[in-house]
């Protein structure tokens, strides 16, 4: 008898511990403690908020919810807790999609985008897809900063990612972010721009020279992370 599976449209939300690993290598004690604490978060926040924890890693966590609102919710609340309650440096991300319920774990491609949302993440921040912020719609009062369109790894087209601005949570710098994104566009590359000068001898002018090396610098970042 084949295994009964169910594929269903819902709101994903990607969440695990930075930094783990290392951690358990220098302090298992506080790792251990660590984890223990996220996943009771995870339970019952996603609980609160109507969804259900389908998978879980150890230090990462997939959780799905009937709505993008309560998806987005949860996402806000436990980054809340984690980061100011617990110091928990935790990474979530969001996404929207069909997923296919097999023996309890979620499977699919919109599974896999939902991790690379959550790999670009910082502690403090909650990170959203394009389709999660469109569904959301004008109805929400809930707001958000686009940090750019993306490249991820098996993910045919760029992708629009946002950030959840709320109060207590973090915006992440640009500049700073990493994670699964295609080969070419992680690779640990720099540039530097120093000061360009003025030479037309006129102060009202001191903000062109300005302005292109900005322009230099965040065309720079663009093309080594995001599409």
């Amino acid at each position: 008898m084949g295994i009964h599976a169910v594929r269903k449209l819902t709101a994903i939300m990607f969440a695990d511990i930075q930094g783990y690993t290392a951690l358990m290598g220098s302090d298992e004690d506080r790792a251990l403690e660590m984890v223990d604490t996220f996943e009771r978060i995870l339970y019952d926040g996603s609980a609160e908020c109507g969804g259900e924890v389908v998978n879980f890693y150890g230090d990462g966590c997939l959780s799905i919810f009937p709505s993008v609102t309560s998806a987005t919710e949860c996402a806000r609340r436990i980054q809340l807790a984690f980061s100011q309650q617990h110091e928990i440096p935790v990474r979530i991300g969001l996404h929207l999609g069909e997923v296919l319920i097999k023996k309890g774990n979620a499977y699919g491609d919109s599974v896999n985008i939902a991790s690379r949302i959550e790999s670009l993440g910082q502690p403090g921040a909650v990170l959203l897809s394009e389709d999660v912020v469109r569904r959301l719609g004008a109805q929400s009062d809930m707001e958000f900063e686009k940090l750019d369109d993306c490249e991820f790894k098996n993910v045919p087209l760029p992708l629009g990612v946002y950030a959840l601005r709320a109060e207590g949570l973090r915006i992440p710098d640009r500049s700073t972010m990493t994670g699964k994104l295609k080969p070419g566009s992680t690779e640990d590359l720099s540039i530097v721009v120093l000061p360009f000068e003025n030479l037309s001898g006129r102060d009202d002018e001191a903000y062109i020279v300005q302005g292109i090396a900005d322009e230099i610098r965040s065309s720079s970042w663009r093309s080594n992370h995001c599409a």
